[in-house]
Order: C-alpha cells, then sequence, then structure tokens
C-alpha cells in the first residue's frame, strides 16, 4: 500500500500556512522543493531556497483520532507505553528523521491514537 505524497508550506514573511498553488504561481515537487514560475523569463525557479522564506512540511500518511492529518512540525499528544511502568502521555514534534518518521509503533495503537495539539510554527509554547 503506497501512502499520498503531499505537503503544506508555512510562509516565514506572512507568518501563516499558505496555498503555494494559487496564492504564489508555485509547484511543489515531490521531493518538497517549492518552484516559482517566472513570467518574465517563463523559467521555473528554486523559490524556496532562494530567499529561505517557505518551510515545506511533508504529511506522513497518518491520521490522528480525530482525523486530522498528521505532518513533520506538529505537536502530537500520545501515550507512550513504557514497560514495566506502564503508559504516560508524552507531547512531542513530529519529525521525519534519517529513520523515518519519530511517530513509532507504540504511539500508534489503534485505541489510543496521537491527538495533533499545534503545530511547531503557531504554537512552539506546547512543547515547554
Amino acid at each position: 500500500m503506497s501512502r499520498e505524497i503531499k505537503f503544506r508550506v508555512w510562509d516565514n514573511v506572512k507568518k501563516r500556512f499558505v496555498d503555494i498553488y494559487e496564492e504564489e504561481n508555485c509547484h511543489v515537487s515531490m521531493d518538497g522543493t517549492v518552484y516559482r514560475y517566472d513570467r518574465k523569463t517563463g523559467d521555473w525557479t528554486n523559490f524556496q531556497h532562494a530567499n529561505g522564506r517557505l518551510l515545506v512540511q511533508q504529511y506522513i500518511g497518518l491520521k490522528d483520532k480525530n482525523g486530522k492529518e498528521i505532518y513533520e512540525g506538529d505537536i502530537v499528544n500520545a501515550w507512550i507505553d513504557m514497560e514495566p511502568g506502564g503508559e504516560y502521555l508524552m507531547t512531542y514534534e513530529v519529525k521525519i528523521e534519517s529513520f523515518g518518521v519519530n511517530l513509532q509503533e507504540w504511539t500508534y495503537k489503534e485505541n489510543k491514537l496521537p491527538e495533533v495539539i499545534g503545530n511547531i510554527f503557531e504554537n512552539p509554547e506546547l512543547l515547554k
């Protein structure tokens, strides 16, 4: 089974998530690079790296207990099973790392799914 590849984009200047396709005349490639169409030259340029303005976050292919899609950069509450100490609720940022997504199997039990409570840009205080 394959997962859907999609991205969301945070704009560091506007301090909000933007619909990159409509608002910025841009395209996000399959590897998450943002390209902008230059009407003067007729070329696509790497908009993301040219100015450091846009931060792209990838959908990890899972939904939280409320059916909300989970993206890297989301802050989640998840039940962690620490045998023999039992379970406890942990709050952390979802990241895609070299070994994969840091949502481990034990945080994604069917009866205790994680819950997205915010994201690193709009709610960084949730990690304190």
